[in-house]
């Protein structure tokens, strides 16, 4: 039997298996809250990864997807006083049309000044705000982003913010490094396929900046890092790797006191902070329109839509960027 609130999810129900289906919770109990969707972003690495079987820790099908998502309340249960209905908030609710969780469930109050297709980047861009603080970007001095995803276009940002003079970006698509440039990108690139690694290195030049972050996720890519970096630089992992990197650690690393630094979740003793201040940070950051993730939106689209973006993100990556479903339109 259906739940009282009655709506829809995305599912993954196989490699490449992209479904929109039913789906419904019951109403709140004492301490809980339903928040009903109302604009959620599909995050392209994580999403992709899950959504053709190439992410490393397999969850199996079938599988909600998604984590990015700005919603109302639609019901309080009994003994809640943190939240009203019809409150607006940022959550980690995925691509569903209602979710019950307890009230004291990780919620960010949105204002009424930022739109919902707006707010709802807020928790990806945190992610690339942790790895550029963990790249500890030094004024003045060159940073490098490798891809420029929504990822490496908030590191892109970030790194410009925080001080990092040139910022250097490298994609494969044009349109893309015309972003960056939007966000703070001093120089761009588009990498050839043949000798790649080469080029980046003759475009660099021989100062060599103290911090490379790849938002990649693709082993050659981050396998030819150590050559962008200059001794006793910082090398940080900001993409989701999903297949083994091989390096050279005697060469590279000892030799040349390189870091490697991964970038899961934010920690005071890692210098990035608290996850709760860096999402305000991004989330005020767009409500004043100083970081405008409007332009990084291609497509917003009813979730009957949602089958087709996938593809369109995993086929025609120059077409495809920042897609956001439109609940409102169920």
């Amino acid at each position: 039997m259906a739940g009282e609130f009655v709506g829809r999810r995305v599912v993954f129900t196989g490699p490449g298996k992209i479904e929109v289906a039913e789906w419904s919770v019951d109403a709140p109990g004492p301490g809980e809250v339903v928040v009903r969707a109302e604009k959620t972003l599909i995050s392209p690495g994580t999403e992709m990864s899950r959504a053709f079987d190439t992410h490393r820790a397999q969850r199996g099908y079938p599988t909600n997807t998604g984590y990015l998502a700005v919603g109302r309340i639609a019901a309080v249960g009994q003994g809640v006083e943190s939240w009203q209905v019809d409150d607006r908030v940022l959550l980690s609710m995925g691509h569903i049309s209602y979710v019950r969780a307890a009230a004291g469930h990780p919620m960010m109050f949105v204002p009424d000044e930022v739109a919902s297709e707006k707010a709802v980047y807020t928790h990806l861009a945190t992610i690339s705000l942790r790895g550029v603080r963990l790249g500890q970007i030094e004024p003045g001095r060159g940073a490098l982003v490798l891809g420029q995803g929504l990822i490496g276009l908030f590191a892109t940002y970030f790194a410009k913010r925080l001080g990092a003079v040139p910022v250097m970006a490298l994609d494969l698509w044009p349109k893309r490094l015309e972003l960056a440039e939007q966000l703070g990108a001093d120089l761009m690139l588009v990498p050839p396929r043949e000798r790649s690694a080469e080029v980046v290195r003759e475009w660099i030049g021989d100062d060599l900046p103290p911090v490379v972050i790849d938002a990649t996720g693709t082993p050659g890519v981050i396998a030819s890092c150590p050559k962008f970096a200059a001794d006793d630089g910082r090398i940080v992992v900001l993409g989701g790797v999903h297949k083994d990197v091989t390096l050279d650690l005697y060469t590279d690393f000892q030799k040349r006191n390189l870091q490697l630094r991964g970038c899961g979740h934010a920690s005071r003793a890692s210098g990035t902070g608290r996850e709760e201040e860096n999402a305000l940070m991004c989330l005020d950051l767009i409500c004043r329109g100083e970081l405008d993730v409007a332009k990084l939106t291609t497509h917003v689209v009813p979730i009957d839509e949602a089958p087709k973006m996938y593809y369109m993100l995993r086929d025609e990556p120059e077409r495809a960027l920042g897609v956001v479903f439109d609940w409102t339109k169920e």
